[in-house]
């Protein structure tokens, strides 16, 4: 399936094939060409999937794990009827409401070093509890 992989992905390309070999995936690293990119040996490792989470749930917390490109790429498949089980489409729904939160002092990190200055002189007040999240960004009450 990949024919051209460009070295300066290598990294993106590891960390997509542990991910997947993580959430027991490891299955579908052959197909898509990403064996030789999991930083140990496939051979001794036991790639089982944890038999208490359905393939579709592994599938959806494989995606998550990757982050905001392959969240949207789910949210699209989910779309898919022509595409995908049912099962897989409402398991990969999840992505479009229940993405998983950016923990609270990451983002307000984040919000000192683009605003330069403390949370305390910029707002009288910030809200740890995210009002909203998505794929691609999430939704704090200051």
């Amino acid at each position: 399936m990949v024919t051209q992989l460009r070295p300066s992905h290598l990294n993106r390309y590891r960390q997509i094939a542990s991910s997947m070999v993580r959430h027991g995936l490891g299955h579908f690293l052959n197909v898509l060409g990403l064996e030789r990119f999991v930083p140990f040996n496939l051979s001794r490792v036991s790639i089982r999937r944890d038999r208490r989470r359905t393939r579709p749930e592994s599938v959806r917390m494989c995606i998550e794990n990757l982050g905001t490109t392959f969240v949207k790429l789910g949210q699209l498949m989910s779309t898919r009827q022509d595409l995908l089980p049912p099962e897989y489409q409402e398991e990969l729904a999840k992505l479009q409401d229940d993405v998983k939160h950016v923990p609270t002092d990451v983002i307000m990190e984040l919000v000192v070093s683009e605003l330069g200055r403390p949370l305390d002189e910029v707002f009288a007040e910030f809200e740890a509890e995210p009002l909203a999240s998505g794929s691609i960004g999430q939704v704090h009450g200051a």
